[in-house]
């Protein structure tokens, strides 16, 4: 993504599922109703990061397919996250009427990296010995500071020198 450009939800949505993390032994399986992650056997569980339903019906279906899947699978558990941009509104509903239970409410913490004018840096708790703090845009300056092959991956990160 360029400089100016807007991000729209789609494309917010996919940078975002590239951090689900999936183990080497896990697998992953992202259609448009849902990205479900087998966790490997020794975890015994999969996980639902995101589902989508035009209504309570389709969700119903969803669910009852998911189960299926996870299931056959050979997981023993079903975590399935919910909130807003990552599931429609009744699925808590839907899910509670197949048994599922709330068991953690996520506080999400979030920091604007824009204030006013121009951009701005979180409290870094740095230490003397950091002279000077930038925000890293390319693949180029993060492999110089030291990322390695990781870099190329990175939208942005912070350059310390």
């Amino acid at each position: 993504m360029s400089a100016g450009e807007q991000w729209t939800d789609e494309a917010v949505r996919r940078e975002s599922e590239r951090w689900v993390y999936v183990p080497l032994d896990g697998v992953c399986m992202g259609d448009e109703r849902r990205l479900l992650v087998h966790l490997p056997m020794r975890l015994v569980q999969s996980r639902v990061w995101r589902s989508s339903a035009p209504n309570e019906e389709r969700a119903d279906e969803l669910v009852g397919e998911t189960l299926g899947a996870v299931r056959a699978a050979g997981a023993g558990k079903l975590v399935w996250h919910t909130g807003e941009g990552i599931s429609p509104l009744f699925m808590d509903e839907c899910l509670a009427r197949r048994g599922f239970e709330t068991t953690e409410e996520l506080k999400v913490l979030a920091f604007f990296l824009v204030d006013g004018a121009g951009p701005r840096l979180p409290r870094l708790g740095a230490t003397l010995a950091l002279t000077k703090v930038n925000i890293a845009t390319s693949g180029l300056t993060l492999e110089q500071a030291g990322f390695g092959v990781v870099a190329t991956e990175l939208r942005h990160a912070l350059e310390v020198l």
